[in-house]
């Protein structure tokens, strides 16, 4: 399934939330992430199984039905977030159980995934290797150093951050330095931020006319999705 991202005006795009706090606004567009068994909305939006959920509502019935929304509606853009995260009390052999269930689903209908992933990463670019009709990867929330940045787009990876004045040097220097066709923005990692003053600092932070961010937010989410 191919999903045609047609803009007729230029966004910004919140890459990432799981709270629509524009949806009337003409100059935001916000992608949803939903967890299975929540409301589907009318925005775009992706679904999947977080691991904060520890495994509730996770069955093969219920793998069945992500991948049948996918397939049947045009919103649907992507399977995620789902993943690792160790800092959790959930058992990390059941976590990484599910999240390989997810990425088996995602290689056969040959989406994009979102990732979550907290002190997983060595554990992640092992699996990413195994899974390779799975479309396009993000890492969402990104909030790591330059060094590990480098390392995870090396292997393909898009990551998707929320940077902000007090935002960890590592974080501002990735920001700042990473590829930009591998750049999505996002609210979720910063929920007391608006997607526009986070546009804002990037577009002062990389001396790049604002509007001209905004284009290629857009163009990587066509190429991503």
């Amino acid at each position: 399934m191919v999903i045609e991202l047609n803009f007729e005006y230029t966004p910004f795009i919140d890459f990432h939330t799981h709270q629509l706090r524009h949806a009337e606004s003409d100059d935001i567009l916000e992608i949803l992430s939903i967890n299975f068994g929540e409301n589907k909305v009318k925005n775009l939006y992706t679904i999947g199984f977080h691991p904060w959920s520890c495994g509730e509502n996770f069955s093969e019935p219920n793998l069945d039905a992500v991948s049948q929304i996918f397939e049947d509606d045009e919103k649907c853009l992507g399977w995620g977030e789902c993943g690792l995260d160790k800092l959790i009390d959930c058992d990390a052999t059941n976590q990484l159980l599910i999240f390989e269930q997810q990425l088996d689903r995602a290689n056969r209908l040959e989406c994009s995934i979102v990732i979550h992933c907290v002190r997983a990463y060595d554990t992640l670019l092992k699996l990413k290797p195994n899974y390779p009709k799975i479309k396009n990867w993000v890492i969402h929330g990104y909030a790591r150093h330059e060094i590990l940045a480098k390392t995870l787009m090396n292997a393909g990876f898009y990551l998707s951050i929320a940077p902000h004045e007090k935002s960890s040097l590592g974080l501002l220097k990735t920001m700042r330095e990473m590829p930009i066709d591998r750049l999505f923005l996002e609210t979720d990692s910063a929920s007391w931020l608006d997607i526009r003053h986070i546009y804002e600092l990037v577009s002062k932070e990389r001396k790049m006319d604002l509007d001209d961010l905004k284009r290629q937010v857009i163009e990587n989410c066509k190429n991503f999705f």
